[in-house]
């Protein structure tokens, strides 16, 4: 892990997780299921960079950006090549702008 790890709190983490394989080559390194089919903790790791994703569960006090109406929060992914990357979003179903 390095000094700061983002924890993301999604209100899909199994979709968001695909999507982030796909759009931006992230490589699973482990899941945890909870009861019921959520995500309890996820893993992912883009390059050099560990990113922790759990199921939104009121339950669990975690709260999504869309429970919470938005968030305060960015998170800055460098590439080498920005069009290229534009292009594996828009294969993925999403835009630069929809990010």
């Amino acid at each position: 892990m390095t000094a700061v790890t983002p924890h993301l709190v999604c209100e899909d983490a199994a979709d968001a997780i695909e999507f982030y394989k796909k759009a931006f080559g992230a490589m699973e390194e482990g899941r945890l299921q909870a009861p019921g089919g959520k995500i309890a903790h996820a893993c992912l790791r883009i390059g050099d960079s560990a990113i922790f994703l759990v199921d939104a569960s009121p339950e669990w006090g975690a709260t999504s950006p869309r429970q919470l109406n938005g968030t305060p929060v960015s998170i800055h992914v460098y590439v080498r090549d920005v069009d290229a990357q534009a292009k594996k979003l828009e294969d993925a179903g999403r835009s630069l702008r929809a990010l």
